[in-house]
């Protein structure tokens, strides 16, 4: 078996990488534009979805047991789980905004419309609740991990 120099390992992986992110980029394009553009059901683009929802599980579930620390307790990292929460949940309540007012505009007054209004205040407050609630798990499962890891590394030092 030959040898491979770690640097050509640590290429590849970064170019393995990039393709995984470049491939959750275009499924999450491609979904955007079935739903949003050619106002697509669904089922159109459930493929997609489900090839997003189980590589980004599989990625958190299979790097937690190896001992990744994806998750860790820096301020810097909280702050950019908090961001991205803020955004996530904002982008998602101004698409989910036109769609309801492309869907339903004759039943409001216009934009300023307090039930138009109401329903883009509900629909962020309960995204943000959701995507926190997605990182608190995700938060937990990787602190598990860690003391699984961490625990495992001392049943291997007293075994020494």
């Amino acid at each position: 078996m030959k040898i491979k120099d770690e640097r050509i390992v640590r290429e590849e992986n970064k170019i393995n990488s990039e393709a995984y992110y470049l491939v959750l980029f275009l499924a999450t394009t491609s979904i955007l534009i079935k739903s949003y553009v050619l106002d697509l059901p669904a089922a159109s683009y459930a493929t997609e979805l489900v090839v997003i929802l189980v590589s980004i599980l599989y990625v958190a579930v299979r790097s937690m047991m190896r001992g990744v620390d994806m998750m860790n307790n820096e301020k810097f990292v909280k702050r950019i789980s908090a961001a991205f929460i803020l955004l996530g949940s904002l982008a998602s309540s101004i698409m989910i905004a036109v769609k309801n007012y492309s869907l339903y505009h004759a039943k409001y007054t216009g934009v300023f419309d307090w039930h138009f209004i109401a329903t883009i205040i509900v629909t962020f407050i309960s995204s943000v609740i959701f995507l926190a609630a997605v990182f608190a798990v995700f938060y937990a499962l990787n602190k598990a991990g860690q003391k699984r890891i961490e625990r495992k590394l001392h049943e291997e030092d007293q075994k020494k």
